[in-house]
């Protein structure tokens, strides 16, 4: 048979953990409100990038050695520069550039939410 005061006590715990769990509730709607912020800047943002980037050539007389190490060198720098938002995103940039033909041939930035 059960302790009487142990199973007041899991009530008493199961009572704070109820009420608390209505205030993770509201946070979690907190949260999302301002994930969808986020979306509503962030697409702008990364599509004026996108097209900036593209837009630069690729130059026509460049090492073919030297221009297969620029995706890789572009994907960290856009990492550095969105390090400040890095608490609450994850930024995945994904550049490929075809160094024989000296084409940019695909960049799209994405990111995930950490929390």
């Amino acid at each position: 048979m059960p302790d009487p005061n142990v199973e007041n006590y899991k009530k008493a715990l199961s009572a704070i953990v109820e009420k608390q769990g209505k205030d993770i509730d509201q946070l979690q709607k907190v949260f999302e409100d301002g994930k969808k912020a986020v979306l509503r800047h962030w697409d702008p943002i990364r599509n004026q990038l996108i097209e900036l980037l593209k837009k630069v050539p690729v130059p026509p007389k460049s090492d073919e050695k030297e221009l297969a190490k620029v995706s890789e060198w572009l994907e960290e720098s856009i990492k550095k520069k969105f390090a400040k938002c890095t608490y609450f995103l994850s930024p995945s940039p994904e550049v490929k550039l075809d160094a024989k033909a000296k084409k940019m041939v695909e960049i799209g930035i994405g990111f995930g939410f950490k929390c």
